[in-house]
Order: C-alpha cells, then sequence, then structure tokens
C-alpha cells in the first residue's frame, strides 16, 4: 500500500513537472518578445530633451560649413532644465561624418568650451573646434578679467566672447519671467543671491553702450588667444534690439568680426506696402551674422 502512495505522488509530480515546463517556456519566450517590442518602442520614441538626435540626414552645404552655436555636454542644463543632447565627442563624429570644416561649442556659464574645443582638436586632427563663451553672473558679468582668462586656455581655441545671455535683459521682460517659480526654472541661482542683486547684467543706458562694455570690446580687439595667436570675435547675447546694433557698431568701429546671436529673433522693420516715387528702391531688411572665424 505504502509502495502505491509513494508512486502516486511521484507521478503527480512528473505530472506538474511536464506542465511547468511548457508553461516556462512559453512565459519566457512571452517575456522575450515584450522586451524586444519594448527595445523597439524605445528606438522610435522622440524623448523631446533629447533627441532624436541625428537623422542621418546629409546636405552638401554641410561640406565644408562651420556651425557657430552648439550645446553639448558637459555642461548645465540649459533653461528650464534642457539636457544637452550630445557631448562634444559626439559632435565630432556627427561633424566628420557629414565632412563639416568644425563647430563652436557655446557655454552659457563658464569658461569649459576652451579646454573641450582643445581636447577635440587631439582626438580628431584637421577638425576645427573652436569655444565660446558669455557674460553672465556665474562669469563675473562683464569683465576683463574672464577675458583674458578664456583667451588664455591652452591652445587658444576660445575664440567668441558673448555678452550676457541668461542674465541678460530679455531674461526679464517676458510676463511672469521673474517670479520665484519661473526663476527656479529658468534662473534658480538669482533665488540666492544677495538682496538688492540686479535682475539682469546691463550693457546700456539711455541708448548708449555702458562704459564698461566699450572697454571690454577695446581690450577684446587687441588681445591674441595663447599658443595659436587667434583674434576673437564679439558675440551680442540675448540683447534688445537696439543693443544689438550698439554692439555690433562699436565692435566694427574697433575692428573686430561680429556675431548677432538669435538674429532670427531681432524685431525686423516691415516694408512699406506701397513706396513713394521719391523713396528708394525696397532693400532687404534680413539681418546676417557676420560669423567668419579667423584662420586657426
Amino acid at each position: 500500500m505504502k509502495s502505491f502512495e509513494e508512486r502516486t505522488r511521484a507521478f503527480r509530480l512528473l505530472r506538474l513537472i511536464a506542465l511547468a515546463i511548457p508553461l516556462c517556456v512559453v512565459l519566457g519566450a512571452y517575456g522575450i518578445s515584450r522586451a524586444q517590442d519594448a527595445g523597439q518602442l524605445d528606438d522610435w520614441k522622440v524623448d523631446p530633451m533629447r533627441g532624436p538626435v541625428d537623422l542621418g540626414l546629409t546636405d552638401p552645404a554641410l561640406v565644408g560649413a562651420i556651425d557657430v552655436h552648439v550645446h553639448l555636454d558637459p555642461d548645465a542644463p540649459g533653461p528650464s532644465g534642457v539636457i544637452r543632447a550630445l557631448d562634444i565627442f559626439d559632435a565630432v563624429a556627427l561633424a566628420k561624418a557629414r565632412g563639416m570644416r568644425g563647430f563652436v561649442f557655446k557655454t552659457h556659464q563658464d569658461a569649459g568650451s576652451a579646454g573641450a574645443a582643445y581636447l577635440a582638436r587631439k582626438h580628431a586632427p584637421g577638425l576645427e573646434v573652436f569655444g565660446r563663451t558669455a557674460s553672465n553672473y556665474s562669469t563675473g558679468g562683464v569683465n576683463v578679467a574672464e577675458l583674458v582668462h578664456y583667451s588664455r586656455i591652452k591652445g587658444g581655441w576660445g575664440r567668441i566672447f558673448e555678452m550676457p545671455t541668461l542674465d541678460s535683459i530679455t531674461a526679464t521682460t517676458r510676463p511672469g519671467s521673474m517670479d520665484p517659480a519661473n526663476l527656479e526654472r529658468t534662473r534658480p541661482w538669482m533665488l540666492m543671491m544677495p538682496e538688492g542683486t540686479p535682475p539682469y547684467i546691463p550693457v546700456s543706458k539711455n541708448g548708449e553702450l555702458l562704459p564698461e562694455v566699450k572697454q571690454l570690446i577695446g581690450v577684446l580687439a587687441k588681445i591674441r588667444t595663447v599658443d595659436s595667436n587667434g583674434r576673437m570675435v564679439l558675440a551680442t547675447g540675448h540683447a534688445t534690439p537696439e543693443e544689438h546694433l550698439l554692439l555690433a557698431r562699436e565692435g566694427r568701429r574697433q575692428g573686430l568680426n561680429v556675431l548677432l546671436t538669435h538674429p532670427g529673433d531681432i524685431p525686423r522693420k516691415p516694408r512699406s506696402s506701397a513706396p513713394s516715387s521719391r523713396s528708394r528702391p525696397p532693400t532687404s531688411t534680413r539681418t546676417k551674422p557676420d560669423a567668419r572665424l579667423p584662420q586657426p
């Protein structure tokens, strides 16, 4: 009797095993299929914070071109926490694949773009990589010390020096831009600054550039970068339309190449729909930035 019961239990155990093995196989296959499907979905997913970045597009216009405004890692997130989609070595690979002359790595808040340009050039000889920085609170505002430091970083590839961007007057003019909730997203450092800190870094007053701005532009026109002995370029920053013109005129007066930052955001004077017979022929009001960089 005991032997019969043992055989019965053994038989039941074998039946359970026989049922469990196919079930595990089915569940495992289902899991693999789900994982593969998930991977495919991830490949097609468009994350607005990070990409897709490279769609594999090509254009003859890219051959020999230089992009003068590229935000890359290593960097802090941009306004509203926007994460940089590429790092500088990713950008090097893309530029080389498209036959580009090179690009300019822009940082709003530090001088790291000049050092990164030096490393990128060592990594990819022949590709022209430059750095670009701006005069915000984190870099001391409009000050010659930051300019001199930037020009002396190894290689001398920090070539574009910019007026205020994140801390310019235009950062304060949108409705609600100075509300604590908005500042927490866009300029959190302003919530921690000493009481009485100006809400922005000025570059002009009463239609004239400030004396310290003119003085910095004068130094910028004379300075040459370390090692490569390069001339520098003035970028106008996130300025008002009037300030763009003031800065561009002063820069050109002192012999600098001037780069208008986001010229598409500058309002254009409307054309007259019916010009008088004595008026000049209508001309284009399109603003073109002078993005010429000195030869390395």
